[in-house]
């Protein structure tokens, strides 16, 4: 059963007119997108109808930015090879990563249609590797990437555990990071609350806000009040229990979640061999820069939103 709740006709409808488009144009550029694709020499040939929408969506229906998003999407797995060298997610240690490190989005869209995106950290200090965590978010991010239909992402991050070691592990991978939660998933947020927010917390914003751009930093809200008054700002009927809202609770939903990503373990192990095989690009690559910007060469630019 799916976990996600698809967007209802007049959602659907309202998120293609908001970038321009309609349901025969979109039907029409995914076959465009999946031929392009068989034509292009380094890139695999993909037959997938729902991958495809759900990234033309994301990019606003502009062909080019599909394309070379999709350009990234399959040669990062081949420039990049570590972050998806455990794709299992029956694995003793990516399976711990992902109940540990979770995150998920919540069942319903909002009336306006967003989805609304929660993560939060453990309280134990005995955690996995952070190559694990990397590829539990990374994975995390994928299903939701091909699965979702939105307006964009509305993001809620609960602090309450996380610790100055957490912090210290995370600076280290935070290009990483950002790599997975806006490039490699073609993510827009529309807003971010931080909840429960810690000293450690605002150590970690601090000696990272420099790479992030004033229209992302703009979206980032600290929650002073508490969890359970977000009904405030976000749609009762969508949110957890423990926000003051009407759905199950963090721990159901969790729960629930990951019981979806285990239910994609084919889907992962079919997916392990769709990259792009880089002996047969094209010597000027147009994507160079891009990749070395975002971590390759040790170096990396601010992030930047549509």
């Amino acid at each position: 059963m799916p976990y996600l709740n698809p967007p209802t006709k007049d959602q659907y409808q309202d998120i293609l007119k908001d970038i321009g488009t309609d349901e025969e144009t979109i039907k029409r550029d995914v076959k465009y997108l999946m031929e392009w694709l068989e034509q292009t020499a380094y890139l695999p040939s993909v037959k997938d109808e729902e991958f495809f929408t759900a990234i033309l969506v994301r990019c606003k229906n502009q062909m080019e930015k599909a394309k070379s998003f999709l350009d990234y999407y399959y040669s990062r797995r081949t420039l990049e090879s570590d972050m998806f060298a455990c794709r299992d997610p029956c694995d003793s240690e990516l399976k711990r990563s992902i109940e540990l490190f979770p995150i998920f989005p919540l069942p319903k869209l909002t009336p306006e249609g967003y989805r609304i995106l929660i993560y939060s950290s453990p309280k134990q200090s005995n955690i996995p590797k952070m190559s694990y965590i990397l590829s539990a978010w990374q994975m995390q991010m994928e299903i939701l990437l091909k699965s979702d239909i939105s307006k964009g992402l509305i993001l809620i991050g609960d602090s309450i555990n996380f610790s100055i070691s957490q912090s210290t592990l995370f600076l280290a991978e935070f290009k990483k990071i950002l790599d997975i939660l806006k490039k490699t998933s073609k993510t827009r947020y529309k807003d971010s609350y931080m909840i429960n927010v810690t000293p450690a917390l605002n150590t970690f914003f601090n000696a990272t806000k420099q790479f992030l751009s004033g229209k992302l930093l703009g979206r980032v809200q600290t929650w002073t009040k508490k969890p359970e008054d977000l009904v405030e700002v976000l749609p009762k009927h969508v949110l957890p229990s423990e926000f003051g809202g009407d759905e199950r609770s963090l721990e159901e939903l969790k729960k629930a979640w990951y019981d979806f990503v285990m239910e994609h373990r084919d889907w992962f192990e079919v997916k392990e061999n769709l990259k792009a095989d880089l002996t047969k690009r094209p010597e000027d690559d147009p994507l160079s820069e891009e990749f070395s910007s975002f971590g390759l060469s040790g170096t990396f630019r601010k992030i930047t939103l549509d």
